[in-house]
């Protein structure tokens, strides 16, 4: 499959930078508060995209998924245990208390 795309070639400069970077972007993007685009040119050419059969892209999905799921267990993993060692160190608190 062959797919037109239009690239843009910008200058970009950051807020707290004193020189313009070149960039090129299937997006042309716009200046905000904190960054100053400038577009150069733009240019369309011709991706000669691979073809991919469905199962291809299921298991590429699920694989997304698994990497999804492996995150969000790492993160909660770290907010758990947290608050475990604060209830631990109440328990610890409690205890001193009462003796």
């Amino acid at each position: 499959m062959n797919k037109q795309v239009t690239l843009y070639i910008q200058a970009k400069k950051r807020s707290y930078g004193h020189e313009f970077e070149i960039e090129v972007d299937t997006m042309e993007f716009e200046s905000d508060q904190y960054t100053t685009y400038v577009t150069l040119d733009t240019q369309t050419v011709n991706v000669e995209i691979p073809e991919f059969d469905e199962k291809v892209l299921v298991l590429a999905e699920v694989e997304q998924l698994k990497a999804a799921i492996k995150s969000k267990k790492a993160a909660h993993y770290l907010e758990v245990t947290a608050i475990e060692e604060k209830i631990n160190s109440l328990m610890c608190l409690e205890n001193q208390v009462q003796s």
